[in-house]
């Protein structure tokens, strides 16, 4: 079908600038020649299948129960706390047996670009996040867990197969996300 298909490779340089380029190096020559004896070039690029949102509702839960163990684990106490907690029962199931009465919804939104520089300040020189995360106890007495990968910010009720309460939190504040108050 493609008797010189070559395998290429999108690479991001520091500087920002893009190439595209055969992954073999014993590729490199067929390459430039295709690019130069060709009025033009196909490229076939697959796309990848959306991960399963109940695998990444247990991501996002059991990276939540993590990062609660954390924040708690030097007061006394603080572990067995969450360990006997038995609001968090229903998301341990989830998160170690898939188990759940309900699909286990998580919200999503894109905060900025996954390339977005972050400009320099008093503080620190310019810089890409690329990962970030919180706890957020509402006022309504619900914990939620808030991740950012590459931009987009995930959250999951950390009580419950719900996003009511993280909605009207949401609402409350104008569309700002927890990770920046």
């Amino acid at each position: 079908m493609f008797p010189d298909a070559i395998e290429l490779g999108l690479l991001r340089h520091r500087d920002g600038s893009k190439s595209l380029g055969p992954v073999r190096e014993d590729q490199s020559n067929a390459w430039v020649q295709a690019a130069l004896q060709r009025d033009r070039l196909t490229v076939i690029t697959p796309l990848p299948e959306p991960p399963d949102s109940q695998l990444i509702a247990r991501f996002l839960g059991k990276v939540g129960l993590e990062v609660l163990a954390a924040r708690v684990r030097y007061l006394e106490g603080g572990l067995d706390e969450i360990v006997d907690k038995p609001e968090l029962d229903e998301l341990r199931l989830f998160v170690r047996r898939g188990e759940s009465s309900f699909p286990w919804p998580f919200h999503n939104r894109q905060l900025y670009p996954e390339d977005f520089v972050f400009p320099p300040d008093s503080v620190s020189e310019a810089y890409e996040m690329l990962h970030e995360f919180t706890l957020l106890f509402t006022d309504s007495q619900e914990l939620y867990f808030v991740l950012a990968i590459f931009g987009v910010e995930y959250v999951i009720n950390m009580g419950g197969p719900e996003l009511d309460g993280y909605i009207k939190w949401l609402e409350g504040n104008n569309g700002k996300s927890p990770l920046y108050p």
